[in-house]
């Protein structure tokens, strides 16, 4: 099958197919606190450089992502753009003020992506991205699919009473998986969705259940056990021996 890249379009059997704008949308919000840094985590090092470079060079590298929409706290507005005058994004089209919470950071992020189809959203405390994993989530998303990135879990998983921490329960392991990010959506999907929870979207954890709670359906892609969250000193020692690994 002969596909053709004419002005935007892909010619198939004699007709223009729109080719689908896709903006990532990098959260990169947090504090930091959690990890015992005084620093945002954003400007955490990982074999010397700040975790904020890495999403952006993945991004930056890869040929599905048309345009970056930078998520940080107020207090490193100033502190974000300094260090990028240094290097060259041409895909980070906008820095813009996150919000006191995740869902309220990915909502302004969300405002701002202008001519987008397709919204991706990441983590910045995920600094191991694959280009393979942005283009398996992508292709889902070109296809109407809403999807987000996840790996079964491979501990035995307990629900407990959080007063006196005895067990309650013992889900089924074979049907529980661990999300990550990215997360990728019809933009109008997301946007209604924000529209239609109005203030209760602020409290939702994830950019899927938040799709969720509104009865949209999203589906799990295979996501990769080293695209892990930096949350705490060992993880940043776990990132950078992964790093190691992969040069």
């Amino acid at each position: 099958m002969l596909l053709l890249l004419i002005g935007g379009c892909y010619t198939l059997k004699g007709e223009c197919v729109v080719k689908k704008k896709v903006t990532a949308i990098i959260a990169a919000g947090g504090s930091g606190k959690r990890m015992g840094f005084a620093m945002p985590k954003p400007f955490v090092k990982i074999a010397g450089r700040p975790l904020l470079f890495y999403s952006l060079d993945v991004f930056e590298k890869s040929n599905l992502i048309d345009s970056v929409v930078l998520v940080v706290a107020r207090s490193c507005l100033k502190k974000t753009k300094g260090p990028l005058k240094k290097e060259s994004y041409k895909k980070l089209s906008t820095i813009v003020m996150g919000g006191s919470t995740r869902a309220r950071s990915v909502y302004n992020g969300l405002c701002a992506c202008r001519n987008s189809d397709i919204v991706l959203i990441h983590d910045v405390a995920r600094p191991l991205l694959k280009q393979a994993l942005i283009k398996r989530c992508v292709h889902s998303a070109r296809k109407g699919i809403n999807s987000l990135a996840a790996v079964p879990a491979k501990a035995t998983i307990k629900n407990i009473n959080l007063k006196n921490k005895y067990i309650l329960s013992t889900p089924e392991r074979s049907s529980l998986w661990e999300a990550q990010t990215p997360q990728v959506f019809d933009k109008k999907v997301l946007v209604k969705a924000y529209a239609k929870l109005g203030n209760k979207a602020w409290k939702f954890k994830d950019d899927a259940s938040l799709v969720e709670a509104c009865g949209g359906k999203v589906k799990v892609i295979q996501g990769d056990y080293s695209n892990i969250k930096i949350t705490t000193k060992e993880d940043l020692r776990i990132a950078a021996a992964l790093l190691r690994i992969k040069d």
